[in-house]
């Protein structure tokens, strides 16, 4: 019987194993996965940066440096294989697919370098996976796994600056190309923020501490659990094909909490919803998964939502360890229905508060501000120069116009004017003091400008200009809907969340500024 062989191009492997889905951030999270798993057990991670000037200049390299236990040759030899079997279970562990760090790591640079040690071992595992030829002209992927006599490996100053601890491994990942962010000091800023959400259960129970670039990175209280106003709705159990899940609910009363909550946790649109946990390591945050429409009353939301590796195929995930909103079109119908049962009176609850704080603050639009914000609409909605997704809205007319038809049709036939409108209006309302300075939501399928008034920019600024130049401010101000649609914001998941930290960066500092 003759046997037939396939030959597999190295170079289209590459192009799969690069391109797996991760974000910078998550790529590096998951390689951090490895760390502090409950058999490794390190209590230390460092994340460092090199670049060709010192502190300064574009990123060269990353190194990602543990205390753990570390691995011996065959375990290396294992660990380096694509779909390696590390004996880790869903159950227990925080990877176990074997792919992680091989993916994640190539999803940052062309070249994985791994050192490791077992404490008392006389020699280094080191491996390198280098893909530089096969991405340049489809050469092969290139893979080295030694042993190096300890004696060796200590010769070199240089090991001795990169991996100076007695047991423990080091994952260093250079040729790097594919960072969105080279500069140093704005990546690691958005990486120990970054980890500080992912490994904030680690963080705040001192299984481990991480270190970003020298710095410690701090846990970030994604719950405001140290607020004393905040209130925990209800907490439950649950069972979805054999996963098991829990969950902690609590609502947020709108409070000025810039100074007591740390970046990322503040009560606002963005920060509203589910935040999922996988062996108590955040893989979604802010999600509302289609069971409620994202809104400013819902702000003071926050549910935990606790799981094991099982759940990964119930919640449409992979293993790249992410939970977005575009999950749940992948997400097991069966988790869906019975997670809107558990939660569902914990959501009305909250959208019942959120009305009623709403209500309480929300000040009435004097005649002369409404009838100029009503002016505005029409300017917008009339405008044909604006680069905007019209969506036409067929009305009556009181004299329907008689329509031209060529052919053999005797009666001519009346026809509607289309109405092409975008702006539903303007609105001036509560959304609280740390809330973006405006925002938009959607009302008869077209957009609603709001205008936050406990924002400094409003109390500060806006309310006290002459009614021609708030006129010509509150375009200003709705021009930014047009800028979002011109650059993919609801078509983009990066795009969403980039614009998302803009307005709400921007809108922090801006309260600052104008605050007395």
């Amino acid at each position: 019987m003759k046997t037939n062989t396939i030959q597999v191009r190295d170079s289209f492997i590459v192009n799969a194993l690069r391109n797996c889905g991760y974000n910078n951030y998550a790529a590096i999270a998951d390689i951090i996965d490895n760390s502090v798993e409950p058999e490794v057990d390190a209590t230390t991670v460092k994340i460092q940066f090199s670049t060709d000037s010192g502190k300064g200049g574009p990123i060269r390299s990353i190194n990602i440096i543990d205390n753990g236990c570390g691995m011996d040759f065959d375990t290396m030899k294992e660990a380096m294989c694509l779909g390696s079997m590390t004996g880790k279970t869903g159950e227990t562990n925080l990877g176990m697919y074997g792919a992680g760090l091989k993916t994640a790591a190539l999803s940052l640079g062309k070249k994985l370098t791994v050192i490791s040690r077992t404490q008392g071992s006389d020699y280094i595992s080191k491996a390198v996976l280098d893909i530089t030829e096969a991405c340049k002209n489809g050469g092969p992927i290139e893979l080295s796994i030694d042993k190096v006599p300890l004696d060796e490996f200590l010769s070199n100053p240089e090991n001795l600056v990169n991996f100076a601890e007695d047991h423990g491994t080091l994952v260093s990942i250079t040729e790097i190309d594919r960072l969105s962010n080279k500069d140093r000091k704005s990546f690691g800023g958005q990486l120990r923020n970054k980890i500080g959400e992912i490994f904030n259960k680690f963080i705040t129970s001192n299984i481990c501490k991480f270190f970003v670039d020298g710095t410690l990175a701090e846990p970030v209280n994604l719950m405001l659990n140290a607020l004393e106003q905040n209130e925990l709705l209800g907490s439950d159990e649950f069972e979805v094909d054999g996963t098991q899940f829990s969950f902690n609910a609590y609502y947020l009363p709108k409070e000025d909490t810039s100074d007591s909550v740390g970046e990322g946790a503040s009560r606002n649109l963005r920060n509203q919803g589910l935040y999922i946990y996988r062996q108590n390591r955040l893989i979604g945050r802010g999600l509302t998964l289609g069971l409620w429409t994202r809104h400013p009353q819902y702000n003071g939301l926050r549910i935990e939502l606790f799981t094991n590796g099982t759940c990964d195929e119930l919640l449409g995930s992979t293993f790249t360890k992410m939970v977005s909103e575009q999950s749940k079109e992948t997400m097991s119908q069966s988790f869906h229905d019975v997670l809107i049962q558990k939660i569902g009176v914990f959501i009305n609850e909250a959208k019942n508060r959120g009305q009623r704080e709403s209500a309480a603050a929300k000040g009435e639009t004097d005649p002369e501000t409404q009838k100029m914000y009503d002016h505005v609409t029409k300017e917008m909605n009339d405008n044909l120069l604006l680069k905007i997704n019209r969506r036409g809205e067929n009305k009556p007319n009181e004299e329907p116009k008689e329509h031209e038809h060529r052919g053999p049709q005797k009666n001519p036939a009346l026809f509607r004017e289309r109405k092409n409108k975008w702006l539903e209006g303007i609105k001036e309302v509560s959304l609280g003091r740390n809330e973006e300075m405006f925002m938009f939501e959607m009302s008869n399928n077209k957009r609603v400008v709001l205008i936050n008034i406990d924002h400094p920019f409003y109390n500060e600024f806006y309310r006290q200009l002459p009614i021609n130049l708030k006129h010509q401010m509150a375009k200003v101000i709705t021009c930014h809907e047009i800028a979002k649609q011109n650059v993919n914001y609801y078509g983009s998941e990066d795009v969403q969340q980039l614009v998302d930290l803009y307005n709400e960066t921007i809108s922090s500092e801006v309260g600052k500024s104008l605050s007395k």
